[in-house]
């Protein structure tokens, strides 16, 4: 990402002419994906009118208890919100306690690890990522695949690089993600036709910057030019 850059030039003093930046490099034909039954059983097991998802280890730089406040958010504007939380990790215990003692056990899940993440991201409105641990997010390439909308934090991992907000996705203030999110939330989230735009132009932006048919001609170039240098 071009944060890592910059933490290379400025930290560890590399020169910056010495750096090359090439992404992350996928087949997305590998990926196997979502089955549209799938999604819609999923969907009907989770009935409400916004179903928001959080895929993460549970950790404190995850920030998953902030997916927590998103969702008591919502509802507390009247919203018909659930949350599925898709990972495990050293909070899993203290994230079951909280959602047990603030009575949330009917509108948030904790399914664990699935091996049908992309069916689960097809069946959501939003994917919500509150981490601000990253270098290139893979949760978000995948909901991507599916054309889903995601609300992630500026100035992490490479989101700023090719997320552009309202656009392709939503990028909000770290410090001020839950109220942020929400408001994006409220302020979309009856608007279908925008969602899908948003989704489908997340879709495009990735398999266009992260597919390795695009990527691996990048490190033939870089290999051209140690050969000349030789």
């Amino acid at each position: 990402s071009s944060q890592a850059s910059t933490y290379m030039t400025k930290h560890e003093r590399i020169p910056f002419e010495k750096i090359i930046h090439i992404n992350l490099g996928y087949d997305f034909s590998l990926f196997r994906l979502a089955e549209p039954s799938s999604a819609d059983a999923i969907r009907k097991k989770y009935p409400c009118g916004i179903l928001l998802l959080t895929v993460c280890r549970f950790t404190e730089y995850k920030r998953p208890e902030l997916s927590i406040e998103v969702l008591r958010e919502l509802l507390a504007r009247g919203e018909d919100a659930k949350l599925i939380f898709l990972g495990r990790g050293p909070m899993e215990a203290e994230l079951r306690n909280r959602i047990a003692s603030e009575k949330l056990e009917d509108r948030i899940f904790i399914p664990g690890h699935v091996d049908n993440i992309l069916e689960y991201m097809a069946a959501g409105d939003y994917l919500i990522h509150p981490s601000v641990l990253e270098s290139s997010c893979v949760v978000v390439k995948e909901a991507g695949l599916v054309s889903k909308p995601v609300i992630v934090c500026k100035g992490i991992g490479d989101f700023d690089d090719y997320i552009v907000d309202d656009t392709n996705g939503f990028r909000v203030d770290p410090e001020a993600f839950v109220k942020q999110a929400v408001d994006v939330i409220a302020r979309t989230a009856g608007d279908k036709p925008k969602l899908e735009t948003i989704g489908e132009a997340l879709n495009k932006e990735i398999k266009q910057r992260f597919s390795i048919d695009n990527v691996f001609p990048v490190y033939q170039t870089l290999i051209e030019r140690s050969k000349l240098k030789r």
